[in-house]
């Protein structure tokens, strides 16, 4: 096995506004890689360095105001991290404590002063997240405490590390040479819903600040020259391949990202997308996946993303409910 350091493959996401969850989803995009990485290191240790994922993570800017929001909520992020360094360790113990004395208390109530049990469940599992058949309710629940303190403990070490691998350019600033149009991809980052030609930071937007239309961006990808480096871009705005709010497009052969209802015609995101960029680049080659379902998740333990599709419970692969549509594409 090459003992040359692993480099750095780096996933680009656009930023249109710095405000609500366009931060949070940067990052969430970015544990994934992580932890695809982990589950391909271990179930593939021989594979070569240049074929290995990496967990980076470069998030484009659209303009200086939403570059300087994004560093600020990082630094807050990290200076999080770091304050949590010293508050999640300090909470470890205080359950802890909290449930040594309640488990020391119900074992001198329960047991005789010289039953053998008393002195184990006293002394064994006083400070222990283990579960034992004898605990009562509250003992149960203060063992769960432990175990979640714990494992916050735990995933500082992720969150850590993907912060540091996380960095924010303009689209001018992004080395030429760094990207390849035909190899990366860009995820456009924000929510959405079926039939909504715009992208928001929240789910529930009220103000016009949140919201950004796909015929302002598709300008805006024009005048920055977005489609000079990335021709392969990903929503990941919930229901970007649905026109309608339903569960029947999850069956391929009955797709359909164009439909015609008494309200008239209704276009799934990714159709507004493609219009609205072809409309401004028409001679650009392109392609928009977009995604049935509302909102994507990670599974365990390999970290495949997978999508939702009418509840939080009902999840497929993401690849399984993807729709491509192209600049060749041609929609009434």
């Amino acid at each position: 096995m090459s003992s040359e350091p692993r480099r750095k493959k780096t996933s680009y996401a656009y930023a249109w506004s710095g405000q609500g969850d366009i931060y949070d989803q940067a990052y969430a995009l970015n544990r994934g890689r992580y932890r695809r990485a982990q589950e391909q290191a271990r179930t593939d240790p021989d594979l070569p360095v240049e074929q290995r994922k990496q967990s980076a993570m470069t998030v484009i800017a659209s303009s200086p105001e939403v570059l300087e929001e994004l560093r600020q909520k990082h630094e807050e992020k990290r200076q999080e991290i770091a304050q949590s360094r010293i508050d999640y360790p300090r909470d470890v113990e205080e359950s802890k404590d909290e449930l040594a004395r309640t488990v020391r208390a119900e074992a001198d109530r329960n047991y005789g002063w010289y039953n053998p049990l008393r002195y184990l469940y006293r002394h064994w599992g006083a400070r222990s997240s283990t579960a034992y058949a004898s605990d009562s309710p509250e003992v149960a629940h203060l063992r769960t405490k432990v175990r979640a303190d714990e494992s916050m403990v735990a995933g500082l070490g992720e969150e850590e590390h993907l912060h540091a691998n996380m960095r924010f350019i303009r689209m001018g600033d992004l080395d030429p040479h760094e990207t390849g149009r035909t190899t990366r991809k860009l995820h456009l980052l924000g929510h959405g819903g079926p039939d909504f030609p715009a992208f928001t930071t929240v789910q529930n937007p009220t103000k016009m600040h949140q919201y950004k239309l796909f015929d302002d961006l598709a300008k805006e990808f024009k005048q920055q020259g977005v489609l000079d480096r990335f021709t392969d871009l990903r929503m990941e705005s919930c229901w970007s391949a649905n026109p309608v709010r339903t569960d029947i497009y999850s069956k391929p052969d009955t797709y359909q990202p164009v439909i015609a209802t008494d309200a008239g015609v209704k276009r799934a995101p990714g159709v507004h997308l493609q219009r609205q960029l072809k409309a401004v680049h028409p001679d650009q080659p392109f392609q928009i996946k977009a995604y049935e379902g509302r909102g994507s998740q990670l599974s365990n333990p390999i970290g495949q993303k997978q999508r939702n599709l009418t509840n939080p419970m009902e999840t497929v692969r993401q690849s399984t409910v993807a729709h491509t549509f192209t600049h060749l594409d041609k929609f009434d």
